[in-house]
């Protein structure tokens, strides 16, 4: 059984490191209902295959988090969300960014867990496996870049 046991601090150590910026952590509140806006979803399976939790960014952050890491202005950042269209390169970033978080998850007495996949959460449908949403919901995380701006990560996890 894997639950997002790390704090906001984790999060914001972590990602600082990554995107050479600070990158702070504000409210982290524990919630059982999600509700996640457009953006970017991170799945995690254990060695065995099982689902085991999901990570999500909302658009701008994930947009503020991959241009950070490729040292693009914030301005790309702000284009990128006002158009919804990700090059790539900033999707492959994505994709870094939640390997890292995703390290967080691996700790003494957990599962090993893997990122599975990095889908497109769109209002209205995604692309990802639909079971991804029945996981419970663990709460949210604001976070803030010094630069790029802000936005909330969603976790989910088995209990």
């Amino acid at each position: 059984m894997v639950q997002w046991n790390t704090s906001g601090h984790d999060f914001s150590r972590h990602l600082s490191l990554l995107v050479g910026q600070p990158v702070k952590a504000g409210f982290v509140q524990r919630q059982e209902t999600c509700r996640e806006a457009d953006g970017f979803v991170g799945l995690f399976r254990t060695d065995e295959g099982a689902l085991e939790a999901s990570c999500h960014l909302d658009l701008p952050l994930a947009a503020g988090l991959g241009s950070a890491l490729s040292l693009l202005s914030p301005h790309a950042a702000k284009e990128a969300v006002k158009s919804a269209m990700f090059s790539p390169a900033l999707v492959e970033n994505i994709h870094e960014i939640f390997n890292v978080i995703g390290g967080l998850k691996n700790g003494p007495g957990q599962p090993h867990v893997v990122l599975d996949g990095v889908f497109r959460v769109v209002e209205g449908g995604d692309d990802a496996p639909l079971n991804w949403r029945d996981l419970p919901c663990e709460g949210f995380i604001q976070l803030t870049l010094n630069l790029h701006g802000s936005g909330a990560v969603t976790l989910r996890a088995t209990r």
